[in-house]
């Protein structure tokens, strides 16, 4: 069974929050530096798995800080309204110039046209979420060591 969305561990987010409410100033500028590597490693991964027709799915696969974009596939957190925009990071595919990505990802069952023909079944091609369950460890180490980092350097 394929977990239609990935969640974070309430744990680490409470952690980190207490690191930037309480840590220094050093650590907020680490914490989002790391953020940024974790957006640019896993993006292009994403973008070279991604079935290719025309790219516009390929092209559509980004990331930035904050919220994403409304009808992308992403991670989608609302729960956590106390972590600020810069420290939160959205890695998301689709939108206006490729709608299709969730039906790319995930697949489809038997479609018929409106004449009553078939236009068959699309098998799932994932290019979304088993690369953020691959590197989620790794990204959240990533966040920690940044963190801890600039901890121990604020207090040297």
């Amino acid at each position: 069974m394929v977990k239609t969305r990935w969640r974070a561990n309430p744990r680490f987010r409470a952690s980190i929050s207490e690191l930037i409410e309480k840590g220094p100033a050093e650590v907020r500028p680490a914490t989002t530096e790391a953020l940024r590597q974790n957006g640019e490693e896993v993006v292009p991964v994403m973008k070279r798995a991604a079935p290719v027709d025309d790219g516009n799915l390929q092209q559509s696969i980004n990331w930035k800080f904050g919220p994403p974009p409304k009808g992308t596939l992403g991670i989608t957190e609302d729960r956590t309204p106390n972590i600020p925009d810069d420290l939160r990071i959205s890695i998301f595919a689709g939108g206006k110039s490729a709608p299709h990505a969730h039906l790319v990802h995930n697949g489809t069952g038997p479609r018929q046209q409106a004449d009553g023909s078939s236009t068959g079944v699309m098998p799932p091609k994932p290019f979304f979420f088993p690369f953020i369950r691959a590197y989620r460890r790794r990204m959240q180490n990533r966040i920690v060591r940044a963190a801890r980092k600039a901890l121990k350097d604020a207090l040297k």
